[in-house]
C-alpha cells in the first residue's frame, strides 16, 4: 500500500493499458445477457448486467485522451497517424470479421457484393446493423471516422484552449448534441436506432479529447474533478431510478464511465494488487482483439447464435483469450515492421 492518492491527471495515461482490460471485461459480462439464451436471469442480475456496457463508453473515453498525446507530439504526421490506425484497428478487425462474416453469407445466401459490403463494414453505414449483432464490428466502424475527422475536433479545441474557453465550448456542444439526439429520435426513431449505439458515444469521446489536454499537462485535480466523479455516479442513479426514455440510458453512461476511470486511478495509486492488475494490464493489451473475438465464437460456436449456459459462455470467453492473444502480436509485428520502415526512410 502507498502513502497517498496521486491527486494528478496523467494516472489516466499512467494506467490506461488496465482501465482497456478492465473495459474489455465489462463488456464481456454485458454481451453475456445478450448470448446466453437460455439462462434464467433475475431482473435485477440481468439489468446490473447489461449495465456492463458502459465498458464501451470508457473505449471511446480512453480514445479520446490517447488521441490528443497524439497530435500534441510535434513530430507528428497525419499518413503515420492514420497507418498505425489502420493496421492497429482496421486491419485486425477484417481479420477477425472474415470467418464471421463467410459463415453469415452461407447461412443466408448472401451475394458476392454483400459479403464485401458486410465484411469491410460498410454495410453499417447502409443500415444493415443486424449483421452486427453480438459483434463488435460497428465499434471498428465509428472509431476509424471518429480517426479520420480527429484532426479538425484538435483543431478547434485547440483553438478555444488559446481562449481559454474549451471547458464552456465542450458544455455547450455537448448539451445542444443531446438535445439534437432526443429531437432525431421523437421525429426519425427508427433512423436513430440504427445508429444510436455509435452516436451516443460522441459526448464521452469529446469529453475524452478535453481531459487529454489536462492530462497531457499532467494537471493536478481540482475541486471540478470531484464535481464530476459525484456528478457522474449521482446522476447515473439517479436516471435509472427514475426510469426515464431510452435516450438517458446511454447518455447517463457519460459521466459515470468518467467517474469510474477517476475512481480506478485514485485507488490504483494508493493499493497494488498484483495479480488483479497484472490481469488487467494483460487484457487491456488485446483489449480490441478480445472485444471482437469472443463475440465470433460465440456465433461460429453454436448453431443458434447463442450459448445455451454460464458454463458454455465461459468456454466462450476461454477460447477467445487465446485467439485473441496470438492476434495482438500479429498486430505488434504488423506495426514494428512499420516503424522500421519509417526509420529506414529518415
Amino acid at each position: 500500500m502507498k502513502n497517498k492518492v496521486e491527486n494528478n491527471y496523467y494516472i489516466l495515461s499512467k494506467y490506461r493499458t488496465e482501465l482497456m482490460g478492465i473495459a474489455a471485461i465489462l463488456v464481456i459480462i454485458a454481451h453475456s445477457n445478450m448470448m446466453i439464451s437460455y439462462w434464467d436471469f433475475s431482473v435485477a442480475l440481468y439489468y446490473v448486467l447489461g449495465q456492463a456496457n458502459i465498458g464501451v463508453d470508457i473505449f471511446f473515453f480512453l480514445s479520446g485522451i490517447g488521441l490528443y498525446f497524439s497530435f500534441s507530439n510535434k513530430k507528428y504526421n497525419f499518413k503515420q497517424y492514420y497507418v498505425k490506425r489502420i493496421l492497429n484497428v482496421y486491419v485486425i478487425y477484417l481479420l477477425i470479421a472474415f470467418p464471421l462474416m463467410l459463415f453469415h453469407a452461407i447461412r443466408f445466401g448472401s451475394t458476392v457484393a454483400d459479403f464485401f459490403l458486410d465484411w469491410s463494414g460498410i454495410s453499417f453505414y447502409l443500415g444493415r446493423q443486424y449483421v452486427y449483432k453480438n459483434h463488435g464490428g460497428w465499434y471498428v466502424m465509428f472509431i476509424m471516422v471518429l480517426y479520420l475527422i480527429y484532426p479538425l475536433i484538435f483543431k478547434v479545441q485547440k483553438y478555444f484552449e488559446k481562449k481559454k474557453t474549451d471547458l464552456f465550448f465542450l458544455i455547450v456542444v455537448i448539451a445542444l448534441y443531446i438535445a439534437f439526439c432526443s429531437f432525431f429520435l421523437v421525429k426519425y426513431e427508427s433512423v436513430f436506432m440504427r445508429y444510436e449505439v455509435a452516436l451516443t458515444r460522441i459526448p464521452i469521446f469529446l469529453i475524452g479529447s478535453y481531459i487529454g489536454k489536462l492530462t497531457y499537462n499532467k494537471e493536478k485535480f481540482g475541486i471540478g474533478t470531484y464535481i464530476t466523479i459525484v456528478l457522474g455516479i449521482a446522476v447515473s442513479l439517479l436516471l435509472a431510478y427514475l426510469n426515464l426514455p431510452f435516450i438517458s440510458s446511454r447518455f447517463n453512461k457519460t459521466l459515470m464511465a468518467v467517474a469510474l476511470c477517476l475512481i480506478y486511478c485514485m485507488l490504483r495509486s494508493v493499493f497494488n494488487f498484483s495479480i488483479i492488475i497484472k490481469l488487467f494490464s494483460f487484457i487491456g493489451k488485446m483489449s480490441l482483439e478480445v472485444y471482437l473475438t469472443h463475440g465470433l465464437a460465440n456465433i461460429l460456436l453454436f448453431k443458434s447464435g447463442h450459448a445455451s449456459s454460464g458454463i458454455q459462455y465461459l468456454i466462450i470467453v476461454a477460447i477467445s483469450i487465446p485467439v485473441s492473444y496470438l492476434i495482438s502480436r500479429l498486430r505488434l509485428k504488423l506495426v514494428s515492421k512499420y516503424d522500421e520502415k519509417l526509420k529506414t526512410k529518415t
